[in-house]
């Protein structure tokens, strides 16, 4: 019931889990107050739920996530206001064709797709020749660059999968929770701390960096991989660095390659991205790159502790890409799209994200904390569920989630730590973020007065990064 829920509700984080959440309670409870809080207006330039793409997948084996992936990218799809952002151009999942477990799990998806899906809608790819016909075409050759072993062998096509224009359907989000009357917007200044009651058992809103003070009912932590800042999650999830290049095309090229499916190699973790205004996305997809930095305890700040923190070009503008990372990424597009292999990239990055311990999200009350809850943990996987996530958040919150969902995104649950099969990834051994990164400045910001370097840090006053 409606006399049930919060009047009044606080959600740091202004990403996919935020603003969803904020329009769902908004429009189940209106006369629940919502304040939205982030360091930036969304969208967050350096948030992880912006960019210019983004990937809506059913290819689950997990029935749960298959179902609900399904949903969400048919409420999309039909969503007028959202529908112009989105491209139906499919997904095709390539291999080295190497044992191991992504060839299991690869070999289980395309099994499950013969099973589920008619003929019309999906299409397997046999060799080397065909996943390049299939992203170039049949009158375009292979060029031999002298790969000692080929790394795009096997692939299948699922035409149902999209790609869809992040940045713009955030904003869609952003400008309907600032239409509903219930919902306000407090920008600019980050959160410092979570407020805690005298007996420090109950959440009772936060503290920004300049000493203002919200208060609510019910505080709701959305902030992705800078959610370390406000709660513990040393046993829960971690903010890893993916890195992104873009190769700018010509209008011929973009014209020709503007329908492409995205091409990912699960074995390589290489992704193509189908073109958005112009520029070909790449990126290598990896669990390994964490920047170790020393931060208040969010349970005692006269305390420190250390979580991987994300560190991004808003804080270090010099940032650009390792360059064992960039001759990776350029190596690999020499075999699958070698006429850009050696162009130079427009601009690069990396995009934060949060890997929980086993790839499922973190929705739960906190275990120990009162009126605090989670809505994080997208563990590279969460934006395709954009229309649903606030209803997840504020089920979760009612006591209404399926037991099914409830257990699979608990607090509890992360204790069983695996590989993120969800989204392709084995477990690799953690590098540190800054000990490979290029930068002309070694530019190492503050964050809640602590200095990163390295793994090294000194006490200063003030800074830190925005929220997702």
């Amino acid at each position: 019931m409606a006399m049930d829920f919060p009047r009044s509700v606080i959600i740091i984080g202004a990403g996919v889990f935020g603003l969803s959440s904020a329009l769902c309670i908004a429009r189940r409870y209106p006369n629940t107050k919502v304040t939205v809080i982030d360091r930036h207006t969304p969208p967050v330039e350096d948030g992880t739920s912006v960019d210019t793409s983004r990937i809506l997948r059913p290819d689950y084996l997990d029935k749960a996530y298959e179902a609900l992936a399904e949903k969400a990218q048919s409420l999309i799809k039909n969503d007028p206001e959202l529908a112009p952002h989105y491209f139906e151009n499919g997904f095709t999942f390539c291999i080295d064709d190497e044992p191991g477990d992504l060839k299991t799990l690869w070999q289980g998806m395309l099994e499950n797709i013969r099973k589920t899906q008619l003929e019309s809608k999906y299409n397997e790819l046999n060799s080397p020749t065909e996943i390049y016909h299939h992203l170039h075409d049949t009158t375009t050759k292979p060029k031999s660059q002298g790969h000692a072993v080929e790394k795009w062998r096997r692939g299948y096509t699922n035409k149902r999968c999209a790609t869809v224009n992040a940045e713009t359907m955030v904003k869609v989000y952003y400008d309907r929770c600032c239409a509903m009357s219930n919902i306000t917007f407090e920008v600019g200044v980050p959160v410092d701390r979570l407020l805690y009651d005298n007996e420090h058992t109950t959440a009772e809103g936060v503290v920004l960096e300049d000493n203002r003070v919200f208060r609510a009912a019910i505080v709701i932590v959305a902030a992705g991989p800078w959610s370390s800042r406000f709660v513990k999650l040393d046993n829960q999830m971690h903010a890893n660095a993916v890195p992104i290049a873009y190769i700018q095309l010509t209008p011929s090229e973009y014209k020709k390659y503007s329908h492409i499916a995205c091409h990912t190699n699960l074995s390589t973790g290489l992704n193509i991205f189908t073109p958005i205004g112009g520029q070909l996305k790449v990126l290598r997809r990896t669990t390994a790159l964490r920047n170790t930095t020393t931060l208040k305890d969010p349970e005692n700040p006269a305390k420190i502790y250390q979580a991987s923190y994300p560190l991004t070009k808003l804080d270090d503008p010099h940032q650009t890409l390792p360059l064992e990372i960039e001759q990776s990424i350029r190596s690999e597009l020499k075999e699958i799209f070698p006429h850009v292999a050696d162009r130079p990239f427009s601009k690069t990055k990396f995009c934060w994200q949060e890997q929980t311990t086993n790839g499922d999200f973190l929705i739960c009350p906190h275990p120990r904390f009162q009126n605090l809850h989670l809505a994080t943990g997208g563990s590279l996987h969460s934006w395709k569920f954009l229309p649903l996530l606030g209803e997840f958040v504020v089920d979760s919150i009612n006591g209404r989630l399926s037991s099914e969902l409830a257990e699979k995104w608990s607090w509890e649950s992360k204790s069983k730590a695996k590989a993120n099969t969800l989204c392709f990834m084995e477990d690799v051994a953690p590098r540190e973020f800054q000990n490979v990164l290029r930068s002309s400045k070694g530019c190492s910001p503050s964050v809640g007065g602590m200095k990163r370097v390295g793994a090294q840090e000194t006490n200063l006053t003030t800074g830190w990064c925005t929220e997702d």
